[in-house]
């Protein structure tokens, strides 16, 4: 499955925005995140896999948006793939931030990422997934947004 977003005049929030934290606020920086993949998910996009796919991660992200909590997979790790997927971020802004804090502020999206589509991205450890991390600037405001690429191979390709 290939699948390429855009998400308008969001971006991952610094990682001097969410570290140390109380829960909460962090949590709605999640819900915020969790929206804008259901609205690039019912947008336009570039998909080439599964539409059962899209729908399924719609699903999902609308019970994070809900407040619904997902069940855990605490503790039980899935078998390493073959290939791992590869995700790249890219942060289309006006004023770049740091490399740290911008691949440690990727976080919730990685993880909204993992609960729409498991069966592409099945952990975000080491070997299950090539992540790169791109900032780009833009001239205006109104042109800010970030670009997200998932590909992989379904679940029992490794």
């Amino acid at each position: 499955m290939n699948l390429r977003l855009w998400l308008p005049g969001y971006h991952t929030p610094s990682l001097n925005r969410t570290a140390g934290k109380h829960w909460s606020k962090v949590r709605r920086l999640k819900i915020a995140t969790a929206a804008a993949l259901y609205e690039s998910l019912r947008g336009e996009f570039s998909v080439l896999g599964s539409q059962f796919a899209v729908e399924a991660a719609r699903r999902v992200l609308s019970k994070l948006l809900l407040g619904v909590k997902l069940e855990s997979t605490r503790g039980k790790k899935p078998a390493m793939p073959a290939v791992p997927a590869r995700l790249r971020i890219e942060r289309v802004t006006c004023s770049l931030l740091d490399e740290d804090n911008f691949k440690g502020g990727t976080k919730g999206l990685v993880d909204c990422l993992r609960s729409a589509f498991p069966a592409v991205l099945l952990d975000d450890a080491p070997g299950y997934v090539l992540m790169e991390h791109v900032q780009t600037r833009c001239a205006k405001k109104c042109e800010e947004g970030t670009w997200v690429t998932l590909a992989g191979g379904e679940v029992g390709s490794g």
